[in-house]
């Protein structure tokens, strides 16, 4: 009788213990994975005219942890940044809280006169990613309208200019792709008729480039 008893306590002790095992190891687990939610990415940033390495462009690691949507808006804080090497080459290999989207932002600056061109780009935790990014040199492209037949009060007059739209009729700056023919449209409204218009537009780097438009 004691033997059998003794077996009894035995397979309950060996039950406990495969149960205490198994939560052990599930804790340690889930630890584990929280522990190890890791940002890695490596990328490249070249001069889309020439396909040549860009150095020194500012790269940021993004985070947003609130319910802002995975895009280019608001919500997003740096936790981390770099600038790419004299063959245009970066990476991040960084351990990431429990938020809700990563993203890279390359050349990220408001200051408008930022050299280049600006790009963005999502990531997720625990996946290897190579980015290569092209960017442009940023010009200067400054148009002005003029007329020699005013428009009437039902009339109308648009100008489209690359990145921006405008309903003006004076001089308005803007950037353009330097070392590009840049597209530019206007439309015309008289009389009830409207009139579309186009023209391309080479704009050097490092120099203002103006375009009058007659309408």
């Amino acid at each position: 009788q004691s033997c059998k008893t003794l077996a009894v306590i035995l397979r309950h002790m060996t039950n406990r213990l495969l149960i205490i095992i198994f939560l052990f190891v599930s804790i340690t687990s889930c630890k584990k994975d929280k522990e190890t939610k890791k940002i890695s990415v490596t990328g490249q940033v070249l001069n889309e005219l020439n396909n040549r390495p860009v150095s020194g462009i500012t790269i940021s690691l993004n985070e947003s942890c609130g319910s802002s949507s995975l895009d280019n808006g608001s919500g997003w804080s740096a936790i981390s940044s770099t600038t790419t090497d004299n063959n245009g080459f970066y990476s991040f290999s960084i351990e990431v809280s429990d938020c809700s989207g990563w993203k890279i932002d390359v050349n990220a600056s408001p200051n408008y006169s930022s050299q280049y061109s600006t790009s963005w780009f999502n990531v997720k935790p625990n996946e290897d990613v190579n980015k290569t990014t092209l960017l442009y040199r940023n010009a200067t492209l400054i148009v002005t309208a003029t007329t020699s037949n005013p428009l009437k009060p039902n009339d109308d007059f648009f100008m489209n200019l690359p990145g921006i739209g405008c309903r003006c009729y004076y001089e308005t700056t803007t950037r353009a792709k330097g070392g590009f023919y840049n597209e530019i449209t206007w439309t015309v409204k008289r009389n009830n008729v409207t009139n579309n218009f186009s023209d391309t537009v080479f704009c050097p780097v490092n120099v203002n480039r103006t375009y009058t438009i007659n309408y």
